[in-house]
C-alpha cells in the first residue's frame, strides 16, 4: 500500500485537495503541491506513522468499503477532531496535604495525555510547554512549602506576564469574561444572538459579600465598614484563605449571596448572616482582573474545527490549555483541618502579591464549595487584596470601586423592584420558550432555577436597595 501523507505548513494541516474519498497525499503528489506553493520549510506528516504513534482505531464497519487510503486519512480525521479534554472535573476533593502534591502530579499526568493526540499534537511546542508549567508549578508549590517566596514568586510573574496580554485573561472587571461572558468578545460570538449578547453586556453588574454571626453574639453589623475587608488595625484577624492570609486582609465577593454563604460556611442553625450588594462604579469597572474561571466544559465547549473562520477560537482554545495547569492547582479543596500550612493555598496566596506587581488588581474563580464545574455563573468569586491599606489608611481604595448597600440580615425578604445581573440576564426561559439550562444551579442540593430560590430573591431585594459610597 501506497504511504499517504499531510502537509503542514505556517501552522496549518492540508490533505488533498479533493472534494470526495478525502485523503492524504502521495509522496510524488505532496512534493508537486508544495513546489506550486512555494512553500519553504514545509513538512510531511505521515499518516501512518500517525495511526501507530497515537494507536488510532478506524471503523472496522468501513475498511471493506474504503479505499485503504481514503480509510486511514478518515481514521486520522475522527481522531484530530476530537478536541475535548476528559477526567479533569473540578474541585478536587482530597482528605490531607500529604496527598496534595502527590494527587496534583497525577492529574497532571492525565491532563497531559489528553492533549498529546492528533486535535492537538500539530501546535508547535504546545505539548511541551504545558509540560514545562506542570514541572513549574510542583517546583513553585516546593519552594513555597520550605518558605523560598522570592525565586517561587519570580516564576508566578513569568507565567502570569505570558496571559496578561490576552484580554480574555486579563481585562477590565466590566470586559470580564468571568461576570460578562462572552459577550464583551465579538469575535466569539454565534451570529443572531445579538440582542442576548447586547443585554449581557450593558446590564449593571452586581456583586455580594456576606458576614455571619452567632446569634447570641450582640456585635453590630449595620455599617460599610462592617461589610468590607478587616481594616489595617485588625489586619492580624486576616484568615488564611484561598487569596488571603494571616495580616493580609482581602476584599471577597461574589455574584450572589448563594456563593458567598457557601463560601463562609454559614451555618443556618444558629447563625445570622447579613449581606449588602456591591455595584462597581467607573472606577471599579476599570479595575483589571484575571480570569481564572475556566473548566473543562470551557475548554471543550469554545472551539469546533467544523464552524467557519475557526482560527480565533482554536488559539483561545490553545491557550486555555496552557493556563488550565495553574487552574487545576488552585482548584483543590481538602478536608482536614487544624493544619499550620495549607498547600492548596499556598500559590494562591503568591499570586495575589505577583498580581500587584503586574498591575492587576483582582482574581475571578469559581467556588470550591459547589458539586462540580458548572457553577458558571452563579458560583464565581471575586478576591481584591488590600495591599494599599496603612495605619493612615485603614481601608483600601480597592473599596472606593464600588457602590454598596448597607447590610441587611437575611430572613427570606420579599423580591425587591430591581433584580440582580445574574437574575436579569440568565432568566428561567430563553427566548425559544425552553429552559435556560445555565440559569439552573445546585442550591442546598436541588437543581433549581436560581431566580426562584430563596437566596436568588434575596439577591433582588439587596439590589433594590439604595447604594452608597464608600470613601476609603
Amino acid at each position: 500500500m501506497e504511504e499517504t501523507y499531510l502537509i503542514q505548513y505556517n501552522g496549518m494541516l492540508y490533505r488533498h485537495p479533493r472534494q470526495i474519498n478525502q485523503r492524504g497525499f502521495t509522496y510524488d503528489e505532496a512534493i508537486s503541491y508544495i513546489e506550486k506553493k512555494q512553500w519553504k520549510n514545509a513538512r510531511l506528516i505521515s499518516i501512518k506513522e500517525e495511526i501507530e504513534k497515537y494507536k488510532l482505531q478506524g471503523n472496522p464497519m468501513d475498511k471493506g468499503l474504503l479505499d485503504s487510503k481514503v480509510y486511514d486519512y478518515e481514521t486520522w480525521r475522527k481522531a484530530y477532531m476530537d478536541n475535548n479534554i476528559n477526567g479533569i472535573r473540578l474541585p478536587i476533593y482530597i482528605n490531607t496535604n500529604e496527598e496534595y502534591i502527590e494527587e496534583l502530579e497525577n492529574i497532571y499526568k492525565k491532563y497531559l495525555f489528553e492533549i498529546n493526540k492528533p486535535a492537538f499534537a500539530y501546535e508547535d511546542g504546545l505539548v511541551s510547554e504545558v509540560e514545562n508549567t506542570c514541572k513549574s508549578i510542583i517546583g513553585i508549590i516546593k519552594m513555597l512549602i520550605k518558605g523560598d517566596a522570592f525565586d517561587a514568586e519570580s516564576q508566578l510573574k513569568d507565567m502570569i506576564e505570558k496571559f496578561s496580554v490576552h484580554p480574555f485573561f486579563v481585562n477590565d472587571l466590566d470586559k470580564s469574561y468571568s461576570f460578562r461572558g462572552i459577550a464583551p468578545y465579538i469575535d466569539l460570538q454565534k451570529k443572531g444572538h445579538e440582542d442576548i449578547y447586547r443585554e449581557m453586556r450593558t446590564q449593571e453588574l452586581s456583586f455580594f459579600r456576606v458576614r455571619t454571626k452567632k446569634e447570641i453574639v450582640k456585635n453590630d453589623i449595620s455599617k460599610l465598614t462592617h461589610i468590607v475587608h478587616l481594616p489595617y488595625e485588625m489586619r492580624g484577624n486576616a484568615s488564611n484563605m484561598r487569596f488571603s492570609k494571616v495580616g493580609c486582609p482581602c476584599l471577597y465577593l461574589g455574584t450572589t449571596t448563594y456563593v458567598c454563604c457557601k463560601e463562609c460556611g454559614w451555618d443556618v442553625s444558629n447563625e445570622e448572616m447579613f449581606a449588602a450588594s456591591f455595584v462597581p462604579n467607573e472606577q471599579g469597572k476599570k479595575l483589571k482582573i484575571l480570569n481564572l474561571t475556566i473548566s473543562q466544559a470551557l475548554i471543550n465547549g469554545i472551539y469546533h474545527k467544523s464552524i467557519d473562520n475557526p482560527e480565533i477560537m482554536e488559539k483561545l482554545q490553545i491557550m486555555m490549555l496552557k493556563i488550565f495547569p495553574l487552574v487545576i492547582e488552585t482548584s483543590f479543596s481538602v478536608s482536614e483541618k487544624n493544619r499550620e500550612i495549607k498547600y492548596e493555598y499556598l500559590i494562591s496566596q503568591a499570586l495575589m502579591k505577583v498580581i500587584n506587581e503586574i498591575g492587576i488588581d483582582g482574581i475571578a474563580y469559581l467556588s470550591m464549595k459547589g458539586k462540580d464545574e458548572f457553577q458558571y455563573p452563579q458560583g464565581v468569586n471575586l478576591a481584591l487584596p488590600a495591599w494599599d491599606i496603612t495605619e493612615e489608611k485603614q481601608y483600601s481604595s480597592i473599596c472606593d470601586a464600588f457602590c454598596i448597600s448597607l447590610p441587611i440580615k437575611f430572613c427570606q425578604q420579599d423580591a425587591g423592584a430591581k433584580k440582580s445581573y445574574i437574575n436579569s440576564v440568565y432568566k428561567k426561559i430563553n427566548r425559544f420558550g425552553m429552559e435556560n439550562y445555565i440559569s439552573k444551579t445546585d442550591v442546598d442540593g436541588k437543581e433549581n432555577y436560581y431566580g426562584d430560590t430563596k437566596y436568588g430573591k434575596f439577591d433582588n431585594y439587596l439590589v433594590s436597595q439604595p447604594l452608597n459610597k464608600f470613601q476609603s
